[in-house]
């Protein structure tokens, strides 16, 4: 062996060409993954000495793909590695990546300036796959660029409290388990929230957690009514509450996402009586995509009888665990931070801080608390993997005035999902003032000059008052009058004093005080065009007299009032397709006054094809139903749906047709939609009080007048869902137009429709459907719509299609090509059914379509339902015939022939069915018998019978003789010498 001495004196054993070393694999620890914002650690696995000398000094490069293919990341020196040995090594890449989403490959060489003579120097390097860079979930949010701490959505100050209560582990849901829906119950075993007499809710929230989603998109579909209110339909993540998500993005696990849903109920909040929580999924196949945790309500309230306190509420959902094996966390780093912003702490004067900390799958005996970096508790959570309650922890003695910070710690492998964090700081007890300022104006507002009487009505022993009128004036008179010479707002201030202290009244702009000389205006506006296809451009144009010098504009479309010019005469693009109420402020010195128009402006989308609004499987059927109702102006209307539905809908929605008079909204309506759902003849739930008041075009454009209702030409129609309000099978809908006034009225109800999909708990069949849903309207018609049946496979038994219309004459229509016939309307609707089974083709989608030469046509509607049955018994017939043993069939001319044993005698029976086995008839009883089986066959077109000896056990063979459709006789018997214990058997051959 030679020695090698390097300038810098360090001495490489190089050996003889025997050597050979070598890479087995370069791996990322702990998983196949490189983590962001973080160094990583590279497993050079498997470095081998073929060859019989003992090599020292060897050195490894690692290279990584994204930071240069020359400069190695990290270095390190094998000291020695004997012949034949093999080692591995573990070097850190230092290098931090703030953003996911890129590769890398690292490649690992080994003795990389070839110091040591091999027999094969090309095997000196190994390279990983391409791994991709990811943020690693299981850490707390601080490690996903641009996710978010548990952060301060609300804060709240007053004499009062806040109050939770949480369903128990029993309410878990876990994937699959929760099919036909869920329900909590608040006010019974659980109770509501802890509230005081004398409170007065200021909010109450609704938290709603679950994990173990893999819903295709990544958010769960939801249908959530509260109190029998609906508060959520659908995709969750554009739903009515807000959304937090979090997943550990890495491994196994990666694309299981949690998540935390905060619903405001304050408004459907029952204080005094029970509180129900309704889940179902959107439909069967969601159910098994998601896990539900127990749910919490809470209830912040103020009290007058209560001490002063600050309340923070941080919301967020960071998922949790700890393992560097395998998640490749430490618990410093599985820490979910909550800092508590918007309000400053009297810390002085603080009597009580304590931490009410939310977590799902908490415990037992699991996780650390710190706050504001001191370590408060640990093993602090003593939950399980079913409970999302809260853990309670007193952190006075941590309390800073600002910056205060919660960090929740995970612990162990299994994981925690940290939730919402309340905390809740109580003050000490002061003594109320006894002074109570308050004052009163016989005017507050007019021309200048304006004289003011202002009085005096505070409460107390007030022995000094100080008026500051806003305009550089004050007086120090119990009651006094004043006069404000100069046009302007003012605000007025009273402050009083006496022996036991003192107090203000503060009235912002109390007093307006116009120019005497000058006029106000009076606000008046126009635009042009007032209804067209987003983007809609308008010109508005000030009509106001009395010469304003300043405009405000501005729309409300539902969420606010929004200020869009401040020009004399405006111009804007409306993009969004709703209604808008517009509103013109204008204003002098003389005053000010301001004019609003309801929905003037109404933009729509253009023509509205049908698309698939919901599809699925079940295990019962597609139940429609779709009533011509025209011309009444008040329906009610009663639904008979299968037994089986009952319990078990997976998804309902009813839509309501109704003819307005005119495209213009010179025709406008009122509509009442009423559910008796329970089918006790009591309409317990309103659907919706409509107010169509909206114009549209007369071309076919489909234009909103909320989420649930939209306006095509001269036809409204609404949709409501009702999968979790039908619990009987003769559910009831009234539906009332009512005239608005000032507008012209027509108001006829053209036609109301139930569709209704569920399950048959007695049946293992599987129905596939489709509900194709829009406001197609054309002249003459054309147009199509399809059905995703692609993902079918042959086998269905049965497929139907309908299509609900509108028209005084039908359409002609193809379904994939093939000619379907229409129907004759009644009263400008109908609904089409056809039998579809033989034209679809598996592996295909399939393409309903409609046209019409001439007239208008509009369809609103369209279904598919395609059926399979589960391999089994089917058409069964029980006969009233007995027999205590075996009966035998066969089958001659298309004839199915039954033979049997009586029951009570011995005589042997036969008859057949001429209808595949629906009933049998003709029967006859011979006089021949027999204690056990007979048996039937058919031989050279005719019919045997044979049969054991009744008393003996000789073998008898006869012919089953028939004149005409009448069995007539045993013939041609013949009685064997031989016997048998037991049934004889015949064959043909």
């Amino acid at each position: 062996m030679l020695v090698l001495i390097l300038s810098s004196g360090v001495s490489v054993a190089i050996a003889t060409e025997t050597n050979d070393l070598s890479i087995a694999a370069v791996l990322i620890s702990p998983s196949d993954v490189v983590f962001a914002k973080e160094a990583n650690t590279i497993v050079v696995y498997g470095i081998t000495n073929s060859g019989t000398e003992n090599l020292t000094n060897i050195t490894v490069d690692v290279y990584a793909s994204d930071v240069s293919g020359t400069v190695p990341v990290n270095t390190e020196t094998i000291s020695s590695l004997a012949g034949g040995g093999t080692t591995t090594i573990f070097i850190t890449d230092p290098t931090i990546r703030d953003l996911q989403g890129s590769t890398v490959t690292y490649t690992a060489v080994i003795d990389p300036d070839n110091l040591i003579p091999e027999t094969n120097e090309a095997n000196n390097n190994r390279s990983s796959a391409a791994v991709p860079v990811r943020y690693n979930g299981y850490k707390g949010k601080r490690y996903w660029e641009g996710a978010s701490d548990i952060t301060t959505k609300h804060t709240y100050d007053f004499n009062g409290d806040v109050s939770s209560s949480s369903q128990p582990s029993t309410s878990y849901r876990s994937q699959g388990a929760w099919s036909n829906g869920r329900t909590e119950t608040w006010g019974g075993s659980v109770p509501n929230p802890d509230l005081p007499s004398g409170s007065t809710i200021e909010q109450a929230l609704l938290y709603v957690a679950y994990n173990w989603d893999e819903t295709p998109g990544g958010y769960p579909w939801w249908n959530v009514s509260f109190n029998n209110v609906i508060i959520d339909y659908g995709n969750i993540s554009t739903g009515n509450g807000i959304l937090y998500t979090d997943m550990s993005n890495f491994g196994l696990y990666a694309d299981y996402e949690y998540g935390l849903v905060v619903y405001d109920v304050t408004n459907l909040y029952n204080s005094t009586d029970y509180n129900g929580l309704k889940m179902y999924p959107y439909n069967s196949t969601f159910a098994d995509l998601t896990a539900l945790y127990p749910s919490t309500l809470v209830i912040i309230y103020q009290n007058p009888n209560m001490t002063r306190k600050q309340i923070f509420i941080n919301e967020e959902c960071d998922e949790l665990g700890v393992s560097e094996s395998t998640y490749g966390t430490t618990p410093e780093e599985a820490t979910a931070y909550a800092p508590f912003t918007g309000m400053s702490i009297d810390v002085s004067n603080v009597s009580n801080a304590t931490l009410y900390s939310f977590a799902g799958s908490a415990g037992p005996d699991e996780g650390n608390l710190l706050f504001n970096g001191n370590t408060v508790a640990t093993n602090a959570w003593h939950g399980d993997a079913y409970t999302a309650s809260a853990s309670v922890f007193d952190v006075k003695n941590y309390i800073n005035s600002t910056g205060n910070e919660a960090g929740i710690q995970g612990t162990v492998s299994g994981g925690m999902d940290v939730l919402q964090q309340i905390l809740v700081v109580e003050y000490v007890e002061s003594v109320p003032s006894a002074l109570d300022a308050n004052l009163t104006a016989n005017v507050t507002s007019g021309t200048a000059p304006l004289t003011v009487q202002f009085t005096d009505l505070s409460e107390g022993n007030v022995t000094n008052w100080l008026w500051d009128f806003g305009d550089n004036t004050n007086s120090t008179s119990q009651n006094v009058s004043h006069t404000y010479n100069s046009p302007g707002t003012y605000t007025v201030n009273l402050t009083v004093t006496g022996p036991e202290g003192s107090d203000s009244e503060v009235k912002t702009d109390f007093i307006t005080v116009s120019d005497s000389n000058v006029s106000a205006p009076v606000a008046a506006f126009t635009a042009t065009p007032l209804v067209g296809t987003a983007p809609l451009q308008v010109a508005f144009t000030d009509q106001s007299t009395n010469s304003p010098t300043e405009w405000k504009w501005e729309y409300n479309n539902g969420s606010g009032w929004v200020e869009f010019s401040n020009e004399t005469n405006a111009s804007y693009s409306f993009a969004t397709a709703v209604p808008y109420d517009i509103q013109l402020t204008v204003s002098n010195s003389g005053g000010s006054d301001d004019e609003t128009k309801l929905h003037y402006i109404s933009v729509g989308n253009v023509r509205e094809p049908l698309n698939t609004v919901q599809s699925g499987t079940v295990s019962g059927d597609l139940y429609i139903s779709s009533p011509t109702t025209w011309p009444a102006t008040e329906v009610n209307q009663t639904f008979t749906l299968p037994a089986a539905a009952v319990g078990n809908i997976q998804w309902a929605k009813l839509y309501v047709n109704t003819y307005s008079g005119s495209a213009a909204n010179t025709y406008a309506l009122s509509s009442t939609v009423k559910l008796d759902g329970d089918g006790d003849s009591t309409y317990e739930s309103t659907l919706g009080t409509e107010t169509m008041d909206i114009a549209s075009l007369t071309n076919g454009a489909s234009f909103p007048l909320n989420d649930h209702v939209n306006k095509v030409y001269s036809d409204y129609e609404a949709q409501y869902d009702v999968t979790s309000l039908i619990s009987a099978a003769n559910p009831a809908i009234n539906v009332k137009s009512e005239a608005i006034s000032g507008k012209n009225f027509d108001g006829r109800i053209k036609g109301v429709t139930l569709v209704v999909a569920y399950n048959n708990t007695s049946s293992t069949d599987q129905t596939y459907y489709w509900v194709n849903h829009g406001g197609d309207w054309s002249s003459p018609a054309n147009g199509n719509t399809i059905f995703d049946t692609s993902g079918l496979s042959s086998g269905w038994v049965s497929a139907e299609s309908k299509i609900r219309y509108f028209s005084y004459s039908d359409a002609n229509y193809t379904f994939n090509g093939v000619a379907k016939t229409g129907s004759t309307p009644s009263n400008y609707s109908g609904l089409n059914t056809w039998d579809v089974t033989d034209n679809i083709t598996a592996g295909q989608s399939s393409t309903l379509a409609y046209s019409k030469g001439s007239g208008s046509y509009k369809t609103t509607l369209a279904t598919l339902k395609v059926k399979y049955e589960t391999p089994g018994f089917s058409n069964k017939v029980t006969l009233g015939d007995t027999s205590p043993v075996s009966p035998t069939l066969a089958s001659l001319n298309g004839r199915l022939y039954l033979a049997w044993k009586g029951d009570g005698n011995n005589n042997l029976n036969v008859m057949y069915s001429a209808d595949n086995g629906m009933t049998f008839g003709n029967k006859y009883t011979s006089s021949e018998t027999s204690p056990e089986s007979p048996a039937l066959c058919v031989h050279n077109n005719s019919l045997y019978i044979a049969w054991k000896g009744n008393g003996s056990n000789y073998l008898n063979v006869a012919q089953v003789t028939m004149n005409g459709d009448n069995i007539t006789d045993f013939s041609n018997k013949v009685t064997l010498g031989d016997t048998s214990p037991v049934s004889p058997a015949l064959a043909s051959l």
